[in-house]
């Protein structure tokens, strides 16, 4: 399987690290930015192994099933008008968007 290189090297890394800076600068907390590491990087891995409409949906059920904390952060993620909220969520949407 290829790694997209690219996406890895440009647009993941910026998210991160604007992730990152968004907590430390937030709450000072490195081992919470460390939790929103894990938190990105789950959320785009699921591209690197697939991709079609639906992905986000199907890898949360994935991780629901290893009970990830933050399997409805990944799910809902860039969708508009819904019920569920969360400080990370809002984190991973404005770092990725």
């Amino acid at each position: 399987m290829e790694i997209k290189q690219k996406h890895i090297n440009t647009h993941s890394i910026s998210v991160w690290n604007i992730m990152k800076q968004t907590v430390l600068k937030a709450w000072g907390d490195i081992k919470y930015a460390e939790k929103m590491f894990t938190l990105w990087y789950v959320h785009d891995i699921a591209k690197e192994l697939w991709y079609w409409d639906e992905h986000a949906q199907v890898w949360w059920s994935l991780l629901k099933d290893l009970w990830f904390p933050y399997r409805k952060e990944v799910y809902y993620h860039g969708q508009i008008w819904i019920d569920y909220s969360s400080r990370e969520l809002d984190l991973l949407n404005a770092a990725d968007l």
